[in-house]
This record gives structure tokens, C-alpha cells and sequence, in this order.
């Protein structure tokens, strides 16, 4: 039948062959065909595609999930602080959204690359390549000192972005260094540790004042296994939980993809009273870092080999 009125399917999960995830029970799914995924658009934004590429480059497959848990649509403004290479921004473009980013490293925003054949690329290199609408802009900023106007609110339908959590990339932060600037265009501002605890709520309140009432802020927190999904690691009167989803990397550390949508209008008062409350803003584990790379730590310290077992798929 080439075109059938209703398409009913059985699915068999064994796990006998898990491919490193964690163990889940034999299960047989029936049901009928409701929609059906386009994964042409995971291979054509592929990262090996791209000229333009960081270490910390999100995935594809990850990326599009992030603007489909932003709700992204055609004509919507999003922004990404933690900008990068631009892979969130992509996909956000790929959708037909207006989009904006931002970075403490001005040398990835402004300088790009020099790519094997010795053409220097950068992240608008990226958007060209895919026919897409180059964003509206790409800044130099400091997550922690946001350079919007004391009275802009309302301004983006989602914020969308991949904090530095302190795996691969630590978190920076601008500092005041008493030197003098000899030349303002070669200037890089001086940067201290920025933590992750700082980071969330600069990242909280970002999306508390400047999304639009119903607007979403999606972002991955990281974890740890077995971390109960109910802790309140996001509590903040403006915004109200949507979703929380872990994917496991290795059997130590994890990190959750958070969703959350602005449900009142921006109130400093009470915002600034559930910050000093025992209910305040905290992530699952102080130190990523020290939670990854504890075990290298005590195996080179008995002059032994530290194995972590990675999960090879993705699992959100």
C-alpha cells in the first residue's frame, strides 16, 4: 500500500546491545504513525560541513532539539550570550528566526580562523555557506555585565545557549586592571574565573527582564547521575519550569537541558528576595571540573590508570 489512511507500527527495544548507554528494560511499543522526523536537516548542518568550527562547537542534532524546546518560529528574535561558533544560531536562522549573539572572547567573534587551506574564516562564514539570514549582530559582552540599557525589557522570544560549565572551556568574567591601553583596536579586556553559580543567575535574570512574557530560556545544566530531577536548582518568581531532561555523558557527570518560559512580568523587588532566600538559585554540583577529573586525580596518585566509561549516544 503506497498511501495508507493509518500506518500502525511495533517497535522492539532490547538491550542487550546498548551501545554504552544505561541499562533500560526489554519493551514492545505499539502504536500508530502520528509524524514522522526529517533527519535530511541533521545531515545537511552537520559540524564536518562547517568552515568555521571552536572545540566547544554544539552538536547539530543538539542544537535544532534546543530551538524546538524554544518553541522557534519564523519572525522570532533569538539570542544566544554564550555565542561561540555559532551553532545555536544556526539552527535558530535555519527557522527562519532573527537572530543575535554574543561572547567574551572577541577574538572568536571578530578574528575567526585561518582554516587548512589558509582562507581565514569566521561564524558569518557559517550562515553564508547555508544560504541562511546572517544575524542581526554578533558583540563582544560580558554575560555578567549584560551592556542592555537599565530599562530594556521584553525584547527576545528565547534565549537559547550552552553555558561554560567548566569541562572543556571555564567561564570568564571582564575585570578592572589599572594599565594603561596602548592601542584600542588590538585590546583585549582582562578576563577573572566566572563560576557557574554566577553564571545561572546572570542567566536567570537575563531571561526574567529581557524575554518577552511567554518567551522561553533553554540551557543545559550540568550534573551528576542519580541527582534527583525534582531539585530546585532554577527557582525564580518570572520563570516557571517546562522541562528537565538529563544526557548522560559518562558514568560521572551528566548535564540536564533545561526549559524554562517567562510566566509574569519582569519585578526587581521580588526577584532580589528569592535571590536572598533559602530557596535561591543553585546547581546540582559546585565543581563540574572537580567531579570529571576527581578519579585522573586519585589514579595518578597511586600511580595507576583511570578509566571513565563514556556513553556513546545521546540520551535526552
Amino acid at each position: 500500500m503506497q498511501t495508507p489512511d493509518l500506518t500502525l507500527r511495533v517497535i522492539i527495544a532490547d538491550p542487550a546491545d546498548n551501545n554504552g548507554l544505561p541499562k533500560v528494560p526489554y519493551r514492545i511499543y505499539f502504536g500508530r504513525d502520528v509524524a514522522c522526523s526529517d533527519r535530511s536537516v541533521i545531515h545537511k548542518y552537520g559540524l564536518p560541513r562547517r568552515q568555521y568550527l571552536g572545540p566547544t562547537s554544539m552538536d547539530t542534532e543538539m542544537a535544532f532539539l534546543m530551538c524546538n524546546q524554544g518553541q522557534v518560529k519564523k519572525g522570532d528574535f533569538v539570542y544566544d550570550p554564550f555565542v561561540g561558533t555559532g551553532s545555536i544560531l544556526v539552527a535558530a536562522s535555519h527557522y527562519g528566526a532573527h537572530t543575535f549573539g554574543a561572547d567574551i572572547d572577541i577574538r572568536i567573534i571578530r578574528d575567526g580562523k585561518v582554516n587548512k587551506a589558509g582562507k581565514r574564516t569566521d561564524v558569518w562564514d557559517n550562515f553564508r555557506d547555508y544560504d541562511l539570514m546572517s544575524p542581526v549582530g554578533l558583540m563582544r559582552a560580558d554575560a555578567h555585565r549584560p551592556p542592555f540599557r537599565a530599562n530594556l525589557q521584553d525584547i527576545f522570544d528565547a534565549i537559547i545557549c550552552d553555558p561554560p560549565y567548566g569541562v572543556r572551556a571555564g567561564g570568564k568574567k571582564s575585570v578592572a586592571k589599572s594599565h594603561k591601553i596602548t592601542c584600542a583596536e588590538t585590546h583585549i579586556p582582562s578576563t577573572d574565573a566566572y563560576t557557574f553559580e554566577e553564571c545561572l543567575k546572570d542567566l536567570l535574570h537575563l531571561a526574567a527582564k529581557h524575554l518577552k512574557l511567554g518567551g522561553r530560556l533553554v540551557f543545559f545544566l550540568p550534573s551528576v547521575p542519580g541527582v534527583d530531577k525534582a531539585v530546585k536548582t532554577t527557582a525564580h518568581p518570572m520563570l516557571a519550569m517546562v522541562a528537565n531532561c538529563e544526557q548522560p555523558l559518562t558514568t560521572r557527570y551528566s548535564r540536564r537541558l533545561i526549559t524554562l518560559q517567562k510566566v509574569q512580568p519582569y519585578n526587581a523587588e521580588l526577584e532580589q528576595l528569592a535571590l536572598s532566600s533559602e530557596q535561591s538559585l543553585r546547581p546540582p554540583t559546585k565543581s563540574i571540573h572537580e567531579v570529571v577529573y576527581e578519579s585522573q586525580s586519585k589514579a595518578q596518585e597511586s600511580g595507576g590508570a583511570s578509566h571513565l566509561q563514556r556513553y556513546r549516544g545521546k540520551l535526552v
